[in-house]
């Protein structure tokens, strides 16, 4: 685990410590804040979207308003308070996924996914969790089973960004449900105009072929987009 992540994984658990200890008082103060808590859970893009986008103002008040009556603690500001409860609803959500994945077998690798073809022009296809699994289990077996062969990896898109050197456009994709690991495709000439029309949070097929990988990332280049509309 690099410095970083340790850096925000220890600032994580303080500020969450410290909610935790200030909301988890009863059942009021819990129902209090749920219809807020559970509308971040549900926004499908909680991970990179900011919780000011998903609540209106007036129902982020309205939530600080119903704590403050069963919890003596509300001598914080509302900034503060919405500050805590993004925070609340997202380690809140992730536990959730880690209890998903556990209750689906994670050892397998394998997540439920929605039928998809098992070839494009009969270069077959994998989703980018179980690629990325694949080299998170061991990562020189991966390699001379993936490296330098074209698949298509099928996935949901993180963001778009470019190549320092060669300005190709390059689509992240996300290999777990924290977040923590992506399958990287640096797209050729031919998809380059496609990959205007990819909307972040969209769930995309693209062929490349594989560079490497290891237990955070995998790399891919010459993507050819296929699909865009799964």
């Amino acid at each position: 685990m690099n410095k970083l992540l340790k850096l925000a994984f220890c600032v994580g658990i303080v500020v969450y410590s410290g909610m935790s200890s200030a909301l988890d008082k009863g059942k009021d103060v819990q129902d209090s804040i749920r219809p807020c808590i559970d509308k971040i859970k549900s926004d499908e893009h909680y991970l990179y979207d900011s919780y000011e986008k998903i609540l209106k103002e007036e129902e982020i008040k309205k939530c600080y308003e119903d704590a403050k009556i069963y919890d003596k603690y509300h001598n914080k500001s509302i900034s503060e308070f919405a500050l805590w409860l993004g925070v609340y609803a997202i380690v809140e959500k992730m536990n959730d996924e880690l209890a998903n994945l556990v209750s689906l077998g994670s050892k397998t690798g394998k997540t439920t996914h929605k039928d998809i073809p098992d070839n494009y022009n009969g270069i077959p296809t994998v989703w980018a969790e179980e690629i990325m699994y694949s080299y998170e289990l061991n990562e020189k077996d991966a390699d001379e089973h993936f490296r330098d062969k074209e698949i298509v990896v099928v996935g949901v898109v993180r963001g778009i960004s470019s190549n320092e050197k060669s300005k190709a456009p390059v689509i992240e994709m996300m290999a777990d449900s924290l977040g923590l690991q992506s399958v990287f495709i640096e797209l050729d000439k031919s998809s380059r105009t496609k990959a205007e029309a990819i909307d972040r949070g969209s769930t995309i097929a693209v062929a490349g072929t594989v560079k490497g990988g290891d237990s955070n990332r995998v790399d891919l280049s010459n993507g050819k987009i296929q699909d865009i509309n799964l």
